[in-house]
């Protein structure tokens, strides 16, 4: 009997030699979860990385890294791939974290206000219809923004890159007849695309073509009565994140989170060229205003592009840029989201009902009394 080689048993216990096919995969896997990393690290980017377009860009389409997610975690987890199956199920909890807020309701509007809508569009009811819409450059058709504001019920109507034309088509189309009152932003040499505008159906006070130094483009506001509310509103367009703004899309926003500062109790729409993920817009949110779509637990509400093709490739709405905010503790709240495409413009219109926020006893509530303005807040 010859004894075995004396190899072999150091043989039979090597690893099997991977194969190239599963190196590929393995490789690929771990580069997309690189790069789902990478991108995620810049919502905390700070603001002296935030003024070229990379890094806020990367940020904006934040929200669809689940998908990517779940997609690696997958395979990973049908190739018995551990470590890369616990690194992308860190990065899913995180993402869920982030935006649960979609999905789950904070303090959501009572169902009566959404009811109501329909049935109340008096100038000093406590139910509101408002929309926001970025026009491109005065482009949007008017006659389908005034059969919105038409069917929808629409009491308070804020736009942005609004043309000297668009206003005269508007006012042709039977706009001022629906919402009577209305206040034009300053125009000026750099008005970001064209002016930001309000019309509302309640009568103004306060008004003001600017009341911010913001970068781009003024800012208009004005305030209403709503049933035992004073409400400012206000219309906002701040600079988007490009290469060579030095630093003004920053700015912009910072001086718009200084309305923080006042008792006012604010109602700001607009197209804020940035996203819940942007950690320059949630700065400027802060502690006392709240972002709508982020409050409301009804998903996202992804507004740009609107156009059905982008650099000559099919796409849908992929990032939410076009908010509705308010403030956080005035017993109100912004519910009943909705998108609507405009003919004309690249941005969908962004529509929602304010109205009574519903109490953890699950009844309407209003504030016990309102922050009235001072003479200098009342400016803001």
């Amino acid at each position: 009997m010859n004894p075995a080689p004396a190899h072999s048993k150091t043989t039979s216990t090597q690893r099997p030699r991977r194969s190239p096919v599963r190196i590929a995969i393995s490789t690929l896997l771990w580069a997309v979860t690189a790069c789902v990393v990478v991108i995620m690290a810049a919502r905390f980017a700070p603001s002296a990385l935030s003024n070229g377009r990379l890094i806020p860009e990367a940020a904006a389409f934040i929200p669809w890294l689940a998908l990517l997610s779940v997609l690696v975690l997958i395979i990973a987890a049908l190739t018995r791939r551990k470590v890369l199956s616990a690194v992308t199920v860190l990065c899913l909890v995180c993402q869920i974290v982030w935006h649960v807020g979609f999905f789950l309701p904070a303090p959501r509007i009572a169902e009566e206000a959404v009811e109501a809508v329909p049935e109340q569009t008096t100038p000093r009811d406590t139910v509101m219809r408002v929309m926001t819409l970025n026009t491109k450059n005065g482009n949007a058709d008017a006659e389908q923004i005034v059969s919105i504001v038409r069917d929808q019920h629409v009491e308070v109507l804020a736009m942005q890159e609004v043309s000297g034309s668009l206003i005269e088509r508007l006012s042709a189309a039977g706009l001022d007849e629906l919402l009577p009152s209305r206040v034009i932003g300053l125009a000026g040499a750099g008005d970001n695309g064209g002016v930001n505008v309000i019309y509302t159906l309640a009568p103004m006070r306060n008004a003001s073509e600017s009341i911010l130094p913001l970068t781009g483009s003024a800012v208009p506001a004005c305030t209403i009565t709503a049933g035992s509310h004073e409400v400012r509103l206000v219309s906002a367009h701040p600079t988007s994140p490009k290469t060579g703004t030095l630093g003004f899309w920053n700015e912009s926003l910072t001086n718009l989170g200084t309305l923080r500062r006042y008792s006012d109790e604010y109602l700001i729409m607009g197209d804020f060229n940035s996203t819940w993920d942007h950690s320059r817009y949630r700065k400027m949110l802060g502690d006392t205003l709240v972002d709508a779509s982020e409050q409301a637990g009804e998903g996202f509400h992804m507004t740009y592009p609107s156009e059905p093709h982008y650099a000559m490739v099919p796409v849908p709405p992929m990032i939410e840029i076009d908010h509705i905010v308010y403030s956080k503790n005035s017993g109100m709240s912004v519910g009943d989201l909705e998108t609507v495409n405009v003919q004309g413009s690249d941005h969908f219109a962004l529509l929602g009902t304010w109205g009574d926020r519903v109490t953890e006893a699950g009844n309407s509530s209003s504030p016990a009394h309102l922050h009235h303005s001072n003479t200098f807040a009342s400016q803001r």
